[in-house]
């Protein structure tokens, strides 16, 4: 099904960190004579965007999401109910959003919500730009059933990826930019059960994940592959009536919304002595995070371990290497421990 009118890993890279020439999450490494390599790490997240859509947050139960907190609607003229805030459909985790589950709206084929975010440029030094959500879907009752999407729009409002959650075969499909067919998932979801819906963007690289309670339902997507612009508009939910003029009751309950960006670790070389240690520190980690380190002599290894190292509440560790003042040149990478 064409995703154009809506605006709605197998195991991605959280592991190692150090050259982003490999892509897959390297941090940095030291060269003698040549100074400081810098690249992609793990590190604690800077929100861009969050909202649990609460009463304090000035969304009431039983009106329209569409208006509140800058949150803007598109597919028909006149609103018939499609979207809104409910109270209590996710237990002890008060109000939600919503979107579907309104009969009414014959004359729709489609409608679709989103919080404009506008990460144009994504900042110089971002690792990913995350996404996450609760989110479940409600069965019809009434004999028909749609499709609910989550989109992926840069600051030009154009469509980069997107999930499609197919109500009546229950199954998960992704899209990427150009693409009217999906690819099955081969992931299913169950009606009425709560999920945490997770996609990572990396811009600087051009890639896309997505899990769903931790399950992996795309990796390593391209963004764009028609050279868009690789900034952040917007991640929206769409509701697409499968029959035209006969939508289904069933609606797409959301809450927890969150947009986050994640920092490079950065490591620096504090001190080399003539023949004695190398001292370096990490900056911009975790706080808190345990931190393999490994060296290696060659940038194409193979790596020995160093050491382990427990970021600080800043995000910062040092490390020692006591037996590297004699060598020519050294590289070495620092990954984030589960």
């Amino acid at each position: 099904m064409s995703t154009d009118h809506v605006r709605g890993l197998r195991v991605w890279f959280r592991g190692w960190a150090g050259l982003r020439v490999w892509g897959g999450g390297w941090l940095a490494g030291v060269l003698w004579g040549l100074g400081v390599w810098l690249g992609a790490g793990n590190a604690s997240a800077a929100e861009v965007y969050r909202t649990g859509f609460e009463a304090s947050e000035g969304y009431v139960s039983d009106w329209s999401l569409e208006g509140r907190d800058g949150w803007l609607g598109d597919g028909e003229a006149e609103f018939v109910g499609e979207n809104g805030i409910v109270e209590g459909v996710f237990e002890g985790r008060g109000q939600q959003a919503f979107l579907g589950g309104s009969p009414q709206a014959v004359g729709a084929q489609y409608y679709s919500v989103w919080r404009p975010v506008n990460l144009a440029p994504v900042p110089a030094g971002i690792r990913w730009v995350q996404f996450s959500v609760l989110m479940s879907i409600s069965d019809s009752t009434n004999g028909n059933w749609d499709n609910f999407y989550w989109n992926v729009y840069n600051a030009e409002g154009t469509r980069l990826c997107t999930l499609d959650f197919d109500n009546q075969y229950l199954g998960v499909y992704y899209f990427v930019q150009d693409d009217d067919v999906g690819v099955y998932t081969e992931v299913a979801f169950t009606n009425d059960v709560r999920y945490r819906l997770d996609i990572l963007m990396d811009f600087a690289n051009n890639v896309w994940h997505a899990t769903l309670d931790g399950t992996v339902l795309a990796t390593n997507q391209p963004l764009t592959v028609a050279g868009s612009a690789l900034t952040l508009g917007d991640v929206g939910a769409g509701w697409n009536v499968f029959t035209p003029g006969v939508p289904g009751d069933n609606r797409m309950v959301f809450d927890d919304y969150e947009i986050a960006t994640e920092l490079l670790p950065r490591m620096t070389l504090l001190s080399k002595a003539p023949g004695g240690n190398v001292d370096g520190r990490v900056i911009d980690a975790q706080p808190g995070g345990s931190y393999a380190l490994e060296f290696s002599d060659r940038v194409s290894g193979p790596w020995t371990a160093l050491s382990t190292n427990t970021a600080n509440a800043s995000g910062t560790f040092d490390f020692v290497d006591r037996d590297a003042g004699a060598q020519a040149r050294r590289f070495y990478r620092t990954r984030l421990l589960p």
